[in-house]
């Protein structure tokens, strides 16, 4: 049997009532669902997969985006700590008209 190609749209009941053409052939069928979307599929790039390879053989692949092993990640509240300046520190104004020579 050909395949026959149907646009459809699934409800919010998530029903899907389908009208085949005349000529569809009656018997067991398979049917597969695939949603339709407008952006292009760029998990997988072939061009850039062969570059990582080939930079990677090369040793030239930097990893420098990972974390490394055993990194202790900070809590929400260490890193808004780190953030604040201590009570007695002087104002980040001031340094900055410093550096602008201001």
């Amino acid at each position: 049997m050909n395949r026959v190609h149907i646009s459809a749209v699934v409800g919010k009941d998530r029903r899907l009532v389908l009208d085949l053409p005349e000529d569809t052939p009656t018997g067991p069928v398979e049917i597969i669902i695939q949603q339709v979307t407008t952006e292009p599929d760029v998990s997988v790039n072939p061009q850039r997969e062969a570059a990582r390879r080939r930079l990677q053989a090369a040793g030239l692949l930097s990893n420098a985006h990972h974390i490394p092993d055993g990194t202790a990640i900070p809590t929400d509240a260490e890193v808004i700590a780190a953030g604040q300046l201590p009570p007695d520190a002087r104002p980040s104004e001031d340094w900055i008209s410093q550096d602008r020579d201001e």
